[in-house]
Parts: C-alpha cells; structure tokens; sequence
C-alpha cells in the first residue's frame, strides 16, 4: 500500500473516532464498563478471584483476519490490522464504512506463529453484515463464551503481554481451572482510550496508538510526556483472555467427567453449592451459509506432521475446491450413537483412554486432537427401525502403518482419494453443517460435478478454545458421473441430535452418606452406561409371582429387613445398604395372569461378604447378581408399575434402534430397576432401570461400515480399512459366543469363519466326542431319552468304569433328514436321531479304557466338522421345533448361493439342563454330522 493511501486511511480512522464523541450513547451502551467507550461486546460477570475475572459474553458477530509466517508480533498485527481498516473504510460487499466499536483483540498462542486481529461488528449490522471482499478477512459468529480475564495497563509489546499471559495461565493452574494449558490460545483485548487521540500524532502514530510496540512509539512518547501526566497514560486499559468453556465444552466435560464430578467442570470460584449458572445458555446468533465461507481455503491452516496431505487439483468459481488426498492416514472409533451432538465424546474417549494407557501414539504429537473428521453416512431404513445414520469419527495422523491399536479403534488409510471441499469458518453446529452440505451439494449439481450420494464429512481443525477466523471444511467424495450409486441411499441433510441432551438425575452424594453396592462403567453411551457389579456383591433376594410390582416389593421387603435385622444364622444385625433392587420376568406369564416373576434384593454389607450369614427364612436366598455386564438407565420419580413399564418400554426401544451402531441388549422381556431412595422421595428419587446386554452379539471388532465396501471400490480408492499386519502376527480367530457358565465347565471353542449376517459359517477342527442315536428323528420324544445314556457314560458306565467327570459342552443333536419329511411321515420315520458331547481333554487319546458299554453309545473322531447355523431363542429345543427353523435357514442359504446338505440338520447348545429357560441360547444349522450315523 502507498504510504499516502495509509495515511489517508489513519486520518479518516481518526474523524471517525472523533465523530463518535459527539454522538449520544444508544440503550445498550448506558451501562457499559467505564472503558468501553464505545460499542464493546454485552458481557455478565459471573465471580472473580484476586487475579482474574470470569465473564460470559453473549453471542455475537466479528470480524477477523490472519496473518502467517515469520513476520513476527507487531509487523504481523500491523499487516493483518491494515486489512481490517480496509474492511472497515468499505472494502465489503455493501461498499460501507462500519461503526467503530471496542476491543481489539489479537489472538496468540505460545507455541505458534500466526496473528490473528478481530473487532466486533455492530449488533446493528448483525442481521445483514457487509460480507468482507478480501479473501483473508472472514466474518465469525461467537456463541456464547465464558473466560478468565485479566486486565493490566501499558502499551502492548510482545514482551508485556506474553508475560501476563503467562501470570494468568499460573494463576489457572494454582486454581485447578478448566483450562486447555499454557500452550494455547490467550488474547490481548485493546480499550484505546478517545482522550489519546486529542495529543498530535507522530510520523507512526496509528502502529504505536492501536499496536504499541516500543520502537515506533518513541517520539510518540516524548511528546506525551511533555502533555501528559504519568496518571494520563496509566489510564491505556487492557485485558488478557484465555477460554474457559462454552455449551459444546461443557457438554463434552460434563460426559467425560459425569454428572458426580460436574464441579470440575467450571470455575473454581462457581462451584459453591447450588451453582446454576452455567446449566443454561443462550442461543447463537442465527448464521448463514454465506456469511461463514471461506473465498479460498489457504494452504496454511495446518502445517503439523499429522496435517492431511493435498493436492488442489482445481479451484472452482463458485468458491470450493477439488483435492486429491494422498496417502491419507486416520486413526477412529465408531461411536455407538444416532444422535450427532454425542459423536465428539463417544468417538474421542476411546482414543484418549488408549493413548493414556499405551505408547502406541506417544510418537504423535498431541497437537493432533484439535483435528478432526466425522464421517456421516445415510443409511437405508426399514419402516422407522435403527438410526437414520452412522457416523466415523476420525483423526489424521502421519502414519498408522506400524501402530497395533485395540480393536475397538479403526485405522483407515487412502492410498489416494479426491473430493470436493468448501471452507468455512465459525463453529460447527448441525443446523450449520447441514447448511454448508445442502449448499456445496448443490453447486456441485450446477457445476455438474457428481459426489458419493450417502455420505457427508465435516472436518474441524481447530479446538474449541480458539475464538477466531476458525477453519472447517465439508467434502464429498468425488465420483464418476457415470458409475452407478443405486444401492446408496440420498443423503438426507438433516442431523439427529438428541431431545434431553446431558439431562440425566444425578446420584449425587447418596452412596457417600451410606453403603452401596459397587458398580463397574465398562462403557459410557448416549444417556446410560454399561455396567456390571464390582468386586464381590452379594445380594439377599426373595421371589414372588405377582402382577403388582409394588405389592410384590413391599411383601418381599418385610423378609428381607427380618434378615437384616438379625433373622440370620449368625443373628446379626446388618446395615442397611443401597439400592433396594427389583427384577421383573415377563416371560414365564403375562400381566394378566399375575404371573410375573418379581424378585427383590438387598445388598449384603461389603464387611460380610466373606462369610455371608445365611437366612432363617427359607424364603430368602443369597446370590450374586449382575456379573454380566447390562446397560444402565437413570430415571427420576417414585417407582410404581406403570411408571417401571413405560420406562422399561422406552429404553428397549432406545436399544432396538441402537442394534445398527453394535449395541445388543437381551430380547427376553426381563428388566431390573435400582432403587436408591425410599417412596417418599417422589420426583426427587434416583432409580436406575437394567436391560442385560446380549453377550452372544457382542461384537468382537467394531468393523467400518462405511459404504462402498465391495472390491471394486477398493480397487478404485486403494482403501485400507487396517494397517497391514505383521507377517508373523497369527490371523485373527473369531468364535461362536460362549456363556458365563464356560468359566467353570469345559467348552470346546468353536471358529466362526464367515459371517453372513444372520447366520454363520462355523468350523470345528479336531472333535473327539461320544455320541449316542436312537431310532425315530426325535419327533415324539424329548431329549431325555437319548440323554439319559451320556448321563450314565460320564457317570462311568464305560468298560474301565471311569467317571469323566462334569458334563462338558456344548451339546450337539444330529437329525438325519428330518428336514426334508413330509409331516404324514413324522409317524413312521426309521432315520437316527443322536446327541454329541466332546470328551473331556484329559480322556482323549483313552478310548480303550473309555469305551460305551450301551450299543447305541461310541466314541467318534471328526478332523473337520463346517456347518451353517443361525441363532434361536426358542425353549424347548426339540424336533419340531429345529425343524422349522431350519427351513427358514434354508431359504436364506439359498439366497446366498451356499452349498450345504440339506440331510444335515444339527443344533447345539453350550447351555446345561439348568439354565432358566428365558436365558438359553441355542444355533440350528446345516452341515456334516458328528459321527456319519447317518451315512451308515
């Protein structure tokens, strides 16, 4: 710029700041700190402490440039001012000259090199704002802020502000305030005083006035002195900010750090008792799509190693880009959720944890985890089952090829992948996604460009601490016009996020007053947990049949205070510990019948559990209960039965839906309910409602699924779902799912090798078993008969009258044919029908000394057994029964083109005759029969 035009600038600065004497103050200005002489963004003082104020400042629109390199502090505020001014003055949209409002405020960090200025814009201009025509001037939109302030006087120099900078970040510290660290964002907030204007000017006089940095100010100062008291210039205000939290900070800390713990969430000096102040926030200024782009991205936005590599293959007229990533490398988690405002927790504290626990990411810097990238993706809908979408939360780092990472974690890495970006600035907030995406989609369609239809991402570089000229991207996949996308959904541009976002009951201090039972957190989801008992609970519990769940609680509850007060073999006197637990069975009886089993439980103090008293009562048996793991639901409010129903019936739905992101819970229609306050805490109460997890689902690898999985897809976008293994690591082996009851019995592991979905291809390799048939495909009688024989062999019915011990498992029925009969020849059917169990591992290789002394009983060796099976919850497990659901399997396997044998119908079970029949788990499928009795 031509020093004449600069100094045309300053001096039409200068009548503005002149004009604005004389003119009245508005509204909002009346009561306004004494320097804020003009405009200054409406802010609450919440509390203070000797060094620093905590402030809330409203929602509201600035204007900001950023200026890189190494140019330094003050020629880099100087450049980035001068296009500010130019903002001003009329280089806009509008052609305009903009109110002069208060403060200036630079934002810089410790460790980095950019300068970044911004001033507010007038709340007058919010509903329309001139639009910047410099492509490095953005406009932000704030949301409402809380932070620390410090104020402190003098001319602003490098040296000065760093070192308040640094005392505010020690007094943080020494306060154990939420803080991002000393290494972060701080902010230099400039209150120009009006008088100073009214001393003549130097040659420099706009640097050393707005900027005051020492070696343009030195003729300034002289020629203050000479018309200035030292109070005079003492009266340059100014203040150091460093973020403190916003709603999305809170949100994400409240989660992290639970409701028992929310105190660490705010400022020390807010964390009296009864503190609501920042529970509500007030909403954003309403944004729009075009005041947040950015005319062109930059190149400068992210220098780190772990930065995602690019190439910009062409910028387009209409203000986005077409890049080809290359070797791009991310390290995510798929965060079990249909609601958007939950991804950033759920998806970040995996990978914090393991970080924390491991050193597999110590050779990344931590500068990584301001970046990240979510992956949304559209999904088909069966009626209004499931979530709308899923999403894959992301961070790019430099290399992932060597890393081992918990299988829980997704590494995804693209050899190469181009897409359409748009860059914009702010924060990120679904309705403002969606915006930029719907927009984005649409030039594409006019530029005649063609995306991947499903999918969105938004990819945030900057943490939540940095206030201005923020950096984001939305980017498409780019795609062939021509291929076709017929099994993808249209993205439809709306986000899910959650009704009652982080409004969970807290459990407070009620376990800190008294005893309770000791839970587990395996896992944190959306608003509940998964959970299972911790250490060595025991529970006194007393079963009823009932169809009143508060009838049966009261009845049950009378014997177990007689067991606690001292109707036990020990006579002794318990306390009373929390919660009162309740189960409620549905499965054996509907509510109109009254044949709900309703069992209810005290906890046994933690000083007995070593030798627990057993009770008088014969009514009242001691267990252990919740050993599994089961998800946790907080609710509020008195207990009754219909308030248990529609909340138990709420949360299975919530589960039902959460099936497509990995989360099973049990189908049986059995529930639990937590009570940690008696019936007279009415809406107060905090009670805790359990559904079981179902174990047999439980995923082994959350796997990515994002579309395009097919080979061709791959071979198109060279995409990697994990880093290539080491040679000498053994594949993985998945197995069929097995029951607690393996703990303490002999199973043998069966492979899963293919999963189908609905069914599975299994294989079992080396199967050394003892059978034994009988003559009528099972069809008029139970499993007893041909049971009862193995019962004995284990027993030592053998010629070396040897016990083998414990029946071990799982359980194998062969049923030759069956499938195919007609239901005219069940009647007369002469095919063998038989029940397998493996030999124990310490009698194999004894089959001379183990032999079956029953005809109808031998001992069988099968190298390799492959099967088809699907899951079935049915009890009892009999002919008919297997039958049907293997013609259903059928149909399936023919869908898929699977070869099988259709003579083949087996099942097995790993459960034992007693295991309460709501709970067994049995697989029916088609393969090679244990012992070839039917080829005999």
């Amino acid at each position: 710029m031509a020093f004449s035009t600069f100094i045309v600038i300053c001096l039409e600065i200068l009548c503005l700041l002149v004009n604005s004497l004389d003119s009245a103050p508005s509204e909002s200005q009346l009561n306004l700190p004494s320097f804020c002489d003009k405009e200054c963004p409406p802010f609450e003082s919440l509390c203070s402490t000797t060094d620093y104020e905590v402030r809330r400042y409203a929602s509201a629109m600035w204007v900001s440039t950023t200026e890189y390199g190494d140019s330094g502090f003050s020629m880099g505020q100087l450049r980035a001012a001068e296009r500010l001014v130019m903002y001003i003055q009329g280089d806009n949209s509008k052609g305009v000259k903009l109110p002069l409002t208060v403060p200036l405020v630079t934002q810089l960090s410790m460790s980095g090199d950019a300068v970044t200025v911004s001033t507010l814009v007038s709340r007058k201009l919010h509903a329309d704002p001139p639009t910047p025509r410099h492509p490095k001037v953005v406009l932000d939109v704030l949301p409402e802020t809380v932070l620390y302030v410090r104020p402190f006087s003098g001319y602003t120099t490098r040296s000065l502000v760093k070192a308040q900078a640094q005392k505010l970040f020690k007094s943080l510290q020494r306060n154990a305030e939420p803080f991002y660290g000393e290494q972060d964002y701080f902010y230099v907030a400039r209150y120009p005083s009006l008088d100073a204007y009214k001393t003549p000017k130097p040659r420099n006089w706009r640097h050393c006035l707005l900027y005051g940095d020492a070696h343009e100010c030195d003729s300034y100062r002289a020629q203050k002195r000479r018309t200035s008291s030292s109070s005079r210039r003492g009266r340059r205000y100014n203040e150091i900010w460093v973020f403190a939290t916003n709603e999305r900070t809170q949100n994400y800390r409240q989660f992290v750090y639970g409701r028992e713990f929310s105190f660490l969430n705010v400022p020390s000096c807010l964390r009296g008792a009864g503190n609501d102040l920042l529970k509500k926030w007030g909403p954003p200024l309403q944004e729009s799509v075009h005041w947040m782009w950015k005319s062109q991205c930059g190149d400068k936005f992210c220098t780190s190693k772990s930065c995602p590599k690019y190439k910009v293959l062409e910028t387009h007229k209409a203000g986005f880009e077409t890049r080809s990533y290359g070797n791009l490398h991310l390290i995510g988690h798929m965060p079990a959720t249909c609601h958007y405002d939950y991804v950033e927790p759920l998806g970040t504290e995996p990978i914090k944890r393991h970080m924390n626990k491991t050193d597999e990411l110590s050779r990344f810097s931590a500068d990584m985890l301001p970046r990240k990238a979510t992956f949304i993706t559209q999904r088909y809908r069966k009626g209004h089952e499931g979530c709308d979408k899923f999403f894959l939360f992301y961070y790019p780092v430099a290399d992932v090829s060597e890393l081992n990472l918990k299988r829980a974690l997704l590494l995804k890495r693209f050899d190469y992948l181009d897409t359409y970006v748009r860059c914009f600035t702010g924060y990120v907030s679904p309705d403002v996604i969606m915006d930029q995406a719907r927009y984005l989609s649409n030039q594409l369609h006019d530029n005649g460009l063609c995306r991947v239809r499903d999918r969105v991402t938004v990819a945030e570089y900057d943490s939540q601490s940095r206030l201005f000229d923020r950096h984001n991207e939305i980017l498409f996949d780019a795609v062939d016009c021509k291929k076709p996308q017929e099994r993808s959904p249209d993205f439809v541009f709306d986000l899910p996020v959650s009704d009652k976002k982080y409004t969970l009951p807290d459990i407070g201090d009620r376990c800190l007053k008294r005893e309770c039972a000791s839970f587990k957190t395996l896992k944190k989801y959306e608003n509940f947990r998964k959970m299972t008992s911790a250490g060595n609970n025991k529970w006194a519990c007393v079963e009823q049949k009932s169809c009143d769940l508060e009838s049966a609680r009261d009845s049950s509850l009378n014997r177990l205070l007689s067991y606690i007060n001292g109707k036990n073999s020990a006579g002794a006197a318990m306390d009373l510990v929390m919660p009162l637990a309740i189960t409620v069975n549905m499965t054996a009886g509907k509510l109109e019948e009254c044949a709900w089993t309703i069992t209810t439980c005290l906890p046994v103090p933690h000083k007995h559990h070593l030798d627990v008293p057993w009770a008088l009562d014969t009514e009242v048996v001691i267990t252990s209960l919740w050993e599994e793991p089961g998800f946790f639901q907080p609710f509020p409010g008195a207990v009754t039965t219909d308030r248990a129903m529609d909340v138990y019936t709420q949360f299975r739905h919530l589960l039902h839906d959460m099936r497509t992101v990995r989360v099973h819970a049990s189908l049986k229609e059995v529930f639990s309910i937590l009570m940690y306050d008696s019936d007279g805490a009415g809406k107060e109460g905090y009670n805790e409602l359990i559904i079981m997890e179902d174990e047999t689902e439980s995923p082994s690898l959350y796997r990515d699924q994002t579309p395009g999985k097919n080979k061709a897809y791959k071979r198109e976008h060279a995409v990697k779902d994990e880093a290539p293994r080491d040679p000498a690591r053994k594949a993985e082996i998945v197995y069929v799912p097995m029951p607690p009851r393996c703990k303490t019995t002999e199973c043998m592991p069966i492979r899963k090798t293919k999963d189908f979905g609905d069914f599975w291809e299994i294989t079992v390799t080396d199967y050394k078993g003892v059978c034994h048939f009988e003559i009528g495909c099972g069809v008029h009688h139970s499993g007893r008969k041909v049971f009862r024989p193995l019962l004995k062999y284990f027993a030592g019915d053998n010629v070396g009258g040897i016990p083998l011990g414990s029946l071990t498992a799982p359980l194998f029925f062969n049923y030759q044919g069956v499938v195919l009969m007609g239901s005219a020849e069940e009647g007369s059917c002469s095919l063998p029908y038989e029940i397998c169990l493996p030999l124990p591992k310490a009698f194999r290789g004894r089959d001379d000394q183990i032999a079956a002394l029953n005809n109808h009983t031998n001992l069988y060796t099968r190298d390799e057994v492959k099967a088809y099976i699907t899951r079935v919850h049915e009890y009892p497990l009999l002919a008919r029964t297997i039958r049907e659901h293997g013609i259903r399997l059928m149909d399936r396997l023919d869908q898929e083109g699977v070869r099988y044998d259709k003579e083949a119908l087996l099942a097995f079970t790993y459960d034992d005759n007693f295991t309460p029949p709501s709970q067994r788990v049995s697989y029916v499928g088609f393969g090679n029969p244990i012992s070839g009795n039917g080829h005999a």
